[in-house]
């Protein structure tokens, strides 16, 4: 193989984990310096008709390239892969589950080690191009991954990603549509998590709650549930942010809440049914960003100098500026 036709194989591969395709070759040179560069150890065939070049050091994200580049046409990394790849919540990669694709329907590509799903609904809003990745959406990825999360797991996962614009309501929603019907494979708990989040949750910015969780997320901090549901006595409670496992409730104590002297009464016996559970009761009001980021790493028995608050002047910021800041932005958007 000639010493700038090798060059140009290894320019194709560098973008592909160092993996090269038998057709990728053999569009820059002969069968004949293919086989040759196999024979030689050059190259190391890893999958049917893909190669690695020698001495690449293996990975994860080399194992669900050679995954992809060996299924052929069509395929897009999926479920749990696509929802590293992603970086959804939840899914960051420290666990890095096995090689997961899907490829149009009828097809059933053997690939070892490789979990491979057969679809017939895998284009348009289905699929997506993140970096060198054909990979499914967000939206399909969601609702593909929904089944395996429990209730909590997934309710985290989705709340992060509508509240931090990695995927919206509408495109939530339009994609269990689509996914609706006889046949289908059901996406869990989605569709009910989705009911009770209306178009008007993707204007998060005027919920006190969603910015403190925003302020969390940033931080570093676990990632809290959003309106997690607690029954006491006969009384189901919504909490604003919650670690189940606890447990431990975040609640933002606003002021408007309290005017009047029934809701007042009601909020002291909410507090009294929760604390009555064992639960750590967390409260803030005109808290700073930075004093938020303390508070909730000290109910985790955190070091909360590990956690970013951002410049001095967000580490100063009260949830009320962050609400007046945020409003101002709508109506200049208006």
């Amino acid at each position: 193989m000639g010493r700038m036709r090798f060059e140009r194989v290894g320019s194709i591969a560098s973008t592909q984990f160092g993996l090269i395709t038998t057709r990728q070759a053999l569009g820059v040179v002969s069968r004949r310096d293919l086989e040759r560069a196999v024979r030689t150890g050059s190259l190391v065939r890893v999958a049917q008709g893909v190669y690695v070049f020698a001495g690449v050091p293996p990975s994860w994200e080399r194992l669900v390239m050679t995954a992809v580049l060996a299924a052929g046409e069509g395929v897009r990394v999926s479920h749990a892969a696509a929802a590293v790849l992603w970086g959804l919540p939840g899914f960051d990669g420290r666990l890095r589950p096995p090689p997961e694709v899907t490829v149009p329907n009828g097809r059933w590509p053997r690939l070892r080690g490789v979990v491979v799903h057969s679809s017939s609904m895998i284009d348009g809003v289905h699929q997506a191009r993140l970096g060198g990745w054909p990979i499914t959406s967000i939206a399909r990825t969601l609702c593909d991954v929904a089944p395996r999360l429990s209730a909590s797991a997934l309710t985290a996962t989705l709340d992060q990603a509508l509240v931090t614009r990695m995927v919206t309501v509408e495109q939530m929603n339009e994609m269990l549509a689509l996914r609706a019907g006889p046949g289908r494979r059901s996406p869990g708990a989605l569709p009910r998590l989705m009911a009770a989040r209306g178009v008007e949750y993707e204007r998060a910015d005027s919920r006190p709650e969603v910015i403190l969780y925003r302020w969390i997320v940033a931080a570093g901090l676990p990632v809290p549930v959003q309106q997690h549901p607690v029954t006491v006595d006969g009384h189901t409670y919504w909490i604003d942010l919650a670690y189940p496992e606890g447990p431990i409730f975040f609640e933002y104590d606003g002021w408007d809440p309290h005017r009047s002297r029934s809701a007042f009464d009601s909020d002291r016996a909410r507090r009294n049914r929760l604390t009555s559970m064992g639960t750590v009761l967390v409260y803030t009001s005109a808290s700073t960003r930075a004093q938020v980021v303390s508070d909730i790493a000290t109910a985790l028995h955190l070091d909360s100098s590990r956690f970013r608050t951002g410049g001095a002047r967000n580490r100063e910021e009260t949830v009320g500026q962050a609400l007046r800041r945020a409003a101002g932005g709508e109506r200049r958007a208006g």
